[in-house]
């Protein structure tokens, strides 16, 4: 198949600027805002937020209550809660990629990485604060760590773990990368 001139010629640079075009218009997605308190719409310095970017943290349930849509975990978002204790119940989800060398051909693999069990955390919140749900992690280990960052002051509020990973190849991009490579 021929190509104009402007146009990519490699499959990997095509899958490559896919990528891209793919993350910017991640970038501009909105978190989906959620209000986990009775009564009216309170000011954002009388809640606490808690912000979950989905990255790496699966959350089941906050403060016992599950996704109020009926699904089984809340998806990416902003959480307003009443300043106080809150418990969460969270797990670890992420697909990661490694290179592999086999003769004169590279290729990735893919990974899914799950926690092996849910967690319960609990903390306290202040009114006007936002705390990040976020995570480390070690592939080479198996292990992963539940972070709650304070995002107004910068400061790490809770780090719990180590605990384990799962990792499960779901695949490889092997044979794509041997027919493009023997094509030329």
């Amino acid at each position: 198949m021929s190509y104009p001139e402007f146009m990519c010629r490699t499959p990997l640079t095509r899958t490559l600027i896919g990528i891209i075009v793919m993350c910017l218009f991640a970038g501009c997605m909105t978190l989906q805002e959620y209000k986990l308190y009775k009564g009216p719409q309170l000011p954002g310095d009388k809640v606490a937020v808690l912000i979950n970017k989905g990255e790496t943290i699966v959350v089941h349930t906050i403060d016992g209550i599950n996704n109020p849509s009926g699904e089984k975990v809340y998806g990416p978002g902003r959480f307003a809660v009443l300043p106080g204790e809150h418990s969460l119940n969270v797990s670890f989800y992420r697909i990661s990629t490694s290179t592999q060398l086999e003769g004169h051909y590279y290729y990735d693999v893919f990974h899914k990485n799950t926690s092996t069990s849910n967690i319960d955390v609990n903390f306290e919140t202040e009114s006007g604060h936002q705390y990040l749900l976020t995570s480390e992690y070690d592939y080479k280990r198996l292990q992963w760590s539940f972070v709650l960052m304070d995002e107004t002051t910068k400061e790490k509020i809770i780090e719990t773990g180590p605990y384990p990973l799962n990792r499960v190849r779901t695949g490889d991009n092997k044979q794509i990368r041997r027919l493009h490579l023997r094509g030329r």
